[in-house]
C-alpha cells in the first residue's frame, strides 16, 4: 500500500511538473512555434462595403494529417462578428461575394477536383457549381451575378485516366500539353439543377496565368456580354512573351484580337463605363528582367494611350489592382525599397501615393493581395510587421486608414524577437543596396557576434519588411 501511495505521489509531482512546464510561455522561436502562425489569404470586402471574407492557412499536424489547410473567415469591416464560414477536412479557398453580397463562390477539392462552389452568407449549406476533371484556376462573377467565368486546363481524356490508374503516368516534357481554357457556368440558387459549364475557348488559345500576368488573366465588361483575355499560343514557361489582349463574346465564343503587338500584353481590366480598357505592356521585344508599361486601349479597338512610368519600371511585383468608381485613375501595387505600397496612376499625370505620410511602410509595416470590392469603395488586403503576424485589414478607398478585421492571431505566444531595421551601402556604380539586418534578441552595442547573410535571387528579387 505504501508502495502505491509513493507511485500516486510521483505520478501526481510529475503531472504537475508537466504542466507548468507546458503552460509556460516560450522562450525563443522554435520550429512548432512557426507552425502556428496562420497565413492570410484572399481578403474581399462585400460589394455594400459592410462585410469582409478573407481566406485563413494553417498547418494542420494531427496524428497521420500532415498538411496546410484553408478556410474562409467573414466579419463586418468594423471587425465585429466574426465568424468561419467554411469547415471541414478539405481546404475552402479564393473567396469572392456575388454582385448583390448573398453569396460568396470558392474553390475547393471537397469532391475530386478543385472546384467553383458557392454558399449562402446568411447560413446554409454549401452547392457545387462544377464538377471538371481538371482544377478549376481562377475565377470571376459576371456584373449581374448570373454567371461565373473561370479558367481550367484540358481535361484528361479516357486514354489518360486509364493509364494514370494503371501507374503509367510518365510524361515528356513539352508534349501532349493542356491549354488554359476559359468556361462560362450559370448560376442558379439552389435546389436548382447544376448547369453545365461552357467552354468558351478553343484551339491555341491558352489564358495567360503565369507571374508576368499580374493577378488577372480576364476581365468581364460591364454589361456581362464580353471578357477580354490575356492569352498565348501555350501555357508554356518560354511562351509569356507572346501574350496578346482578344475579345471574347459571352454568348457566342467568338474570339477578336484587341492587341497584336511586339510586346507580352497581359492584366487586362474593363474601365467601369465599358469604353475603355487598361493592361500592363511589356519592353519591346519582352525581357524577363525588364520593365512594364499600364497602357489604355478603347475597347472597340484603336491606338493605345501609354500612361506615365513608375518608380519600379511596374516590375515583376507590381499589380494592377483595379479602376476608381469614376474612371479617372487606375489603384496598383508597387514595391518601394523594402515595402509595398498602393498608388494610383491618373490618366495623365504621375503616380501619386494613396496613403498618408511614408504610407505603408510608415510603421515597419508590409501588405500584400490588395483586392478592390466591386463598388470600388474599399480595398481589403493582409498586412503585417516585421515583429507581428499577418491579420487581414480593410480600408476606404476616399481615405487610406486601415483597419484590422480579423484576430486570427490572439492565441499565440509570440516570444521576444530581435530588432530589424534597414541597411544601406553603396555598391559599384555609386548604386545604393538595401538590406534588413536583423539582430539577435539581447544585442549588446559592440558586441561581435556570427552574421548569416540569406541572398536573394535576381534581377527582380526583393526582400519586403514581413
Amino acid at each position: 500500500m505504501q508502495n502505491l501511495l509513493t507511485a500516486v505521489a510521483w505520478s501526481m509531482l510529475w503531472a504537475s511538473s508537466v504542466t507548468a512546464e507546458d503552460v509556460a510561455p516560450p522562450q525563443a522561436w522554435s520550429p512548432s512555434l512557426m507552425m502556428q502562425v496562420k497565413k492570410i489569404g484572399s481578403v474581399v470586402v462585400s460589394p455594400d462595403g459592410q462585410r469582409v471574407a478573407f481566406a485563413v492557412r494553417q498547418a494542420v499536424m494531427e496524428g497521420d494529417v500532415s498538411e496546410y489547410r484553408t478556410h474562409i473567415h467573414v466579419a463586418n469591416t468594423d471587425g465585429s462578428q466574426p465568424r468561419q464560414l467554411t469547415q471541414g477536412e478539405k481546404s475552402c479557398d479564393d473567396p469572392q461575394w456575388s454582385p448583390d453580397g448573398k453569396w460568396i463562390a470558392f474553390v475547393s477539392g471537397r469532391v475530386g477536383k478543385k472546384n467553383l462552389w458557392a454558399i449562402p452568407i446568411d447560413g446554409g449549406e454549401a452547392a457545387q457549381l462544377t464538377e471538371l476533371k481538371s482544377d478549376v484556376g481562377s475565377f470571376r462573377w459576371s456584373p449581374l451575378g448570373s454567371s461565373l467565368a473561370f479558367t481550367s486546363i484540358d481535361a484528361p481524356t479516357e486514354d489518360e485516366e486509364r493509364r494514370t490508374r494503371e501507374k503509367d503516368d510518365a510524361k515528356v516534357v513539352d508534349e501532349n500539353i493542356k491549354l488554359n481554357r476559359l468556361h462560362v457556368v450559370d448560376f442558379a440558387a439552389p435546389p436548382q439543377s447544376r448547369p453545365q459549364p461552357r467552354q468558351l475557348t478553343t484551339g491555341p488559345l491558352s489564358i495567360v496565368s503565369d507571374a508576368r500576368a499580374g493577378r488577372s488573366g480576364y476581365d468581364w465588361s460591364p454589361d456581362g456580354k464580353t471578357l477580354i483575355v490575356a492569352h498565348a499560343s501555350s501555357p508554356r514557361p518560354d511562351e509569356w512573351p507572346s501574350a496578346d489582349l482578344s475579345l471574347v463574346d459571352v454568348a457566342s465564343g467568338t474570339v477578336q484580337r484587341l492587341v497584336n503587338a511586339n510586346s507580352a500584353d497581359t492584366s487586362p481590366l474593363f474601365s467601369p463605363d465599358g469604353e475603355s480598357i487598361a493592361y500592363t505592356a511589356s519592353d519591346d521585344p519582352p525581357t524577363w528582367g525588364g520593365t512594364r508599361t499600364v497602357c489604355v486601349i478603347p475597347s472597340t479597338g484603336g491606338p493605345p494611350t501609354k500612361l506615365a512610368g513608375t518608380r519600379d519600371g511596374f516590375g515583376r511585383y507590381s499589380e494592377l489592382v483595379g479602376w476608381s468608381e469614376d474612371g479617372s485613375r487606375l489603384y496598383f501595387t508597387e514595391v518601394h525599397g523594402t515595402s509595398m505600397k498602393v498608388l494610383a496612376l491618373p490618366m495623365e499625370g504621375d503616380p501619386v501615393e494613396i496613403s498618408p505620410g511614408e504610407g505603408l511602410s510608415a510603421s515597419g509595416m508590409s501588405l500584400g493581395g490588395v483586392s478592390l470590392n466591386a463598388k470600388r469603395t474599399h480595398f481589403g488586403f493582409g498586412w503585417e510587421k516585421l515583429n507581428q503576424p499577418p491579420e487581414a485589414f480593410v480600408s476606404a478607398v476616399s481615405k487610406f486608414d486601415p483597419a484590422v478585421v480579423s484576430s486570427v492571431h490572439s492565441d499565440l505566444t509570440k516570444p521576444p524577437s530581435g530588432r530589424t531595421e534597414v541597411v544601406r551601402w553603396k555598391s559599384t556604380e555609386d548604386m545604393e543596396i538595401e538590406g534588413l539586418l536583423t539582430y539577435p534578441v539581447g544585442y549588446e552595442q559592440g558586441k561581435r557576434c556570427p552574421l548569416l547573410l540569406v541572398i536573394h535571387g535576381g534581377p527582380m528579387g526583393v526582400f519586403t519588411e514581413t
